[in-house]
């Protein structure tokens, strides 16, 4: 029987949806679709029921909505297997977001071919006649836009019908399936994702249980006191099972195969004995659980009950599981006693080992084929074994490992760690979540997670280690891009609430400093051309104007000052600043310039690009720091998205698209990496003299171009500096 994913949907999509369907790329995929009532009123969890029944033949479900599902919660649902998925608008699934939001944003009213089907319907859903519906849509919509996704041949016409109705323009938009398929195609391979790893799991659990089975076989082979044997089954049954009660009830205190009364009948509860002496088990009076006949040929050693299992529902694997070592069990207590009457029944002795033999030899083909790697390490720290699993994933053959030393396969700097750990381990008796970083063969590294047992003699003397470990290199992976994704929205939020306080500061700085400098202006006008107060009052004023381009800054860093913005020669401005400040040059610097062949038209206030340019500049030079070194000024025009943009630039202002940049590049000293994280925070800065301003005020000024500022740095070798600008058409020499 083939295990269904379900995809539940609005009936206004179900054609697609079908159509999707039935390429027949996913035989799994199954659709059903709940009512098309646009959130009035809301889907209720009684109308999903249906979704949440026969689970045992449907792996996962998808509920796909928008403001009809907003009130649907995933706790609500009484079954994990359903996931609800909710959008904004519910157009999404058949088309990108952008294009949807673009149409909605010019104030379309889009509808779907399966909605289009049933429009006289609709309109008297909603209580409109002729001219309420008119009023309506030329209220709300500037025309109808049909997704025209190609499900219906009468689209076109019902569509001319509806816009004559209500007496609005309407017009077709194309729409791909492929958009849709796509979707169900990511919601299929999740399925498949998650139903693998399941069984990876289960695999894993099953390897661990027989690799810890087999340990405990082995010290069966090496035990004849029966109390010591049955005491190991009930402690193999706790680590395999984990039931919320375990116990061996021995046989001389219960006689339930003869139909007897007895004491366990309160302990066990009501039990068919007819079962259990034709199956070798029953279930608990619970139902929770089940009690196993510990019975080798005639001889009938107890009952082992376990009761109150964590997971009632899979009390039938528990249960095979169970059986499938309970003869071996039976098998080492019955060896136990032929062990203490050797002398007269040494052939019976015989047969009981060799039974052992062959049933270690099954239990070690299951541990060859495990899927998970398995190794075990002697007191020194030597592989005494590892299984195929082991071999693959480090790119080795079983003679080249064995008898060698754990750390030859790891890295060196992690020797002495587990040198330290590894006596931790074997006085613990066990190991989980253990990281390491293995070393392959051809000296690759992959990260890694132990989790093992140790072996121990009757004595407690230890024997030899257990350990399987699980890749963790894609987790790893996936837990470094979350924690990227993190920092970059902290580094998000730090800029945003910068921006906002040098707004806050600069409009209060200069509001307090107009009225200083106004009441300077009247004070020098009012005093004698004579008067020292006068030569004061005219020094305060000329400091207070310096002090006001403080606020001017501010406001340019937080992007609300773009001045006078003019269609210029980007080449042009470069080369008037680069001559504005040659005097900056000292003759141990060398000043490369490098023109395109084509004007770069861009938009621009060229005052304050050329004070751009002289922070830019004069960070280059100082980087120096008076030793030789050359200086290159280059142009161009390239693609560039916004997402490699620093993260202050990263805005819905900005869009992907072609840039004519201005790029300097330096070989001084270079910038570090931690240094260059904060280069554009303000007032931060390296130099023991500088205000930090630099940097911040050109990425300010940028910012109110719609433009960029993009470095790049290594220590010891230089620094390049990338300054973006939104490009022109070459033939565009104006803002008109």
């Amino acid at each position: 029987m083939t295990t269904k994913i379900r995809i539940a949907i609005c009936e206004n999509l179900q054609a697609e949806a079908e159509a999707v369907l039935a390429a027949g790329q996913w035989p799994e995929l199954e659709i059903v679709t709940f009512p098309a009532r646009c959130g009035r009123p809301q889907i209720s969890l009684d109308e999903l029921s249906d979704l949440q029944c026969n689970q045992e033949v449907v792996a996962d479900t998808h509920v796909l909505g928008s403001c009809c599902i907003q009130e649907l919660s995933q706790s609500a649902l009484s079954s994990p297997k359903v996931t609800i998925h909710h959008s904004a608008q519910c157009f999404y699934p058949l088309c990108s977001r952008s294009r949807i939001d673009e149409l909605l944003t010019s104030g379309c009213h889009l509808i779907t071919p399966g909605w289009l089907k049933k429009w006289p319907d609709q309109i008297s859903i909603w209580g409109f006649d002729q001219a309420m519906a008119r009023d309506f849509f030329s209220r709300s919509a500037t025309k109808i836009v049909l997704l025209e996704t190609g499900v219906w041949n009468e689209s076109q016409n019902e569509l001319q019908a509806f816009g004559h109705y209500i007496d609005r323009p309407v017009e077709s938009t194309p729409v791909d399936l492929d958009y849709l398929q796509l979707q169900f195609h990511k919601i299929v391979l999740e399925s498949r994702d998650r139903k693998a790893q399941q069984l990876i799991e289960r695999l894993r659990d099953q390897s661990f249980q027989l690799c810890t089975a087999l340990d405990f076989f082995g010290k069966l082979s090496q035990t004849t006191n029966e109390q010591q044997i049955i005491e190991g089954i009930v402690e193999l049954f706790t680590l395999l099972i984990a039931p919320g009660e375990i116990e061996f009830i021995p046989q001389d205190e219960i006689d339930i195969i003869n139909g007897q009364e007895s004491r366990v009948d309160h302990r066990v509860g009501h039990l068919d004995h007819e079962q259990i002496k034709r199956d070798g088990y029953a279930w608990t009076g619970s139902e929770g659980g089940f009690l196993l006949l510990i019975r080798s040929d005639n001889t009938t050693f107890g009952f082992l009950k376990l009761d109150k299992l964590s997971f009632p529902e899979h009390k039938k694997r528990y249960l095979n599981f169970a059986l499938s070592i309970r003869d071996i069990c039976a098998l080492a207590l019955h060896n136990a006693r032929v062990s203490q009457n050797l002398l007269s029944e040494i052939a019976l002795r015989e047969d009981t080992e060799q039974s052992l033999v062959q049933s270690e030899k099954r239990f070690r083909l299951l541990y060859e084929n495990a899927p998970l790697p398995y190794q075990s390490l002697d007191v020194d720290g030597k592989l005494l074994d590892v299984n195929q699993a082991w071999l693959d994933a480090l790119g080795y053959r079983k003679e080249e490992v064995v008898c060698r030393s754990f750390t030859d396969f790891i890295l060196p700097e992690l020797a002495d760690h587990f040198a330290r750990n590894f006596p931790r381990f074997k006085e613990a008796g066990s190991i989980e979540g253990v990281e390491f970083e293995m070393v392959k063969k051809d000296t690759t590294t992959f990260p890694v997670v132990f989790t093992g047992r140790v072996s121990v003699s009757p004595t407690g003397e230890f024997l030899q280690s257990h350990c399987i470990f699980r890749d963790v290199g894609e987790q790893k992976r996936q837990e470094a891009l979350k924690l990227k994704d993190v920092r970059l929205q902290e580094q998000h939020n730090n800029i945003e609430s910068l921006k906002t306080m040098a707004h806050a500061i600069a409009h209060r700085f200069n509001n307090a400093m107009m009225a200083v400098m106004g009441n300077l202006s009247l004070l020098t006008m009012t005093l004698p051309a004579d008067s020292s107060d006068k030569e004061l009052a005219t020094d305060a004023l000329a400091a207070a104007k310096g002090a006001s381009k403080i606020g001017t800054m501010m406001l340019t860093y937080s992007g609300q000052d773009s001045g006078t913005m003019k269609v210029e020669n980007l080449t042009d401005v470069i080369r008037e600043s680069l001559a504005a400040l040659r005097d900056q040059f000292t003759p141990l610097i060398t000043l490369k310039l490098t023109t395109p062949r084509e004007p770069l038209y861009c938009a621009l206030d060229s005052k304050q690009i050329k004070e751009v340019m002289s922070n830019v500049l004069l960070n280059g030079i100082e980087s120096f720091e008076n030793e030789t070194g050359i200086i290159s000024v280059r142009f161009g025009s390239a693609f560039f998205e916004v997402s490699t943009f620093p993260i202050l630039f990263q805005n819905k202002e900005m869009q992907d698209g072609m840039y004519s940049f201005c790029e300097i590049t330096d070989n001084g000293q270079g910038i570090a990496n931690d240094d260059l994280q904060r280069i554009f925070d303000p007032f931060y800065t390296t130099k023991f003299v500088g205000r930090g301003l630099g940097l911040a005020l050109a990425a300010g000024i940028m910012k109110g171009h719609h433009g960029a500022v993009t470095v790049s740095s290594t220590v010891g070798e230089g620094t390049t500096c990338k300054i973006l600008f939104p490009a022109l058409p070459a033939s565009q020499d104006s803002l008109e």
